[in-house]
């Protein structure tokens, strides 16, 4: 009798590693939501001196603070991935990861006209940009390891 445990086909592993790096990578884009979440926060598009601009709503300074607020918590949340992946496993990380970047990408769609700019900096920047960190270097780190052959 084979005792031994089938080990999942590696390359799999990589696939599950690009497909989280891109919906991990989406937060990369947010500057081309701060006007949108500047109109639904009830900003109204108007013509001044001849140039289209956002008036009411959010400040786009605020808006945009969101991403700067994201890759704060990004990075500081990579140097606590790699331990709990150690600790929990690679799955159970990635996979609650996964579970609360999704939830915050959800709990956006909930900006309306009475959204304080805090809801966007929770949800938009901590939890987006820690989930991002975590996501981000476990998944690498878990890849490389499936390739010990594979230097450089």
């Amino acid at each position: 009798m084979d005792t031994s445990a089938k080990q999942p086909n590696r390359w799999l592993v990589v696939l599950g590693t690009v497909l989280i790096q891109i919906a991990a990578g989406s937060f990369y884009a947010w500057a081309i939501f701060n006007n949108g979440f500047m109109m639904k926060t009830g900003g109204q598009l108007q013509i001044v001196n001849g140039v289209k601009k956002i008036m009411g709503g959010l400040p786009a300074g605020s808006v945009s603070f969101t991403f700067t607020l994201g890759m704060l918590c990004l990075s500081t949340a990579t140097l606590a991935g790699i331990p709990l992946a150690k600790k929990y496993g690679n799955k159970k990380v990635n996979l609650i990861a996964g579970i609360i970047y999704g939830l915050a990408i959800l709990a956006l769609t909930l900006v309306g006209a009475d959204t304080s700019i805090w809801f966007m900096w929770l949800f938009g920047g901590v939890f987006l940009g820690a989930m991002n960190g975590v996501l981000y270097l476990t998944t690498l780190t878990n890849a490389i390891k499936w390739f010990p052959e594979k230097k450089g």
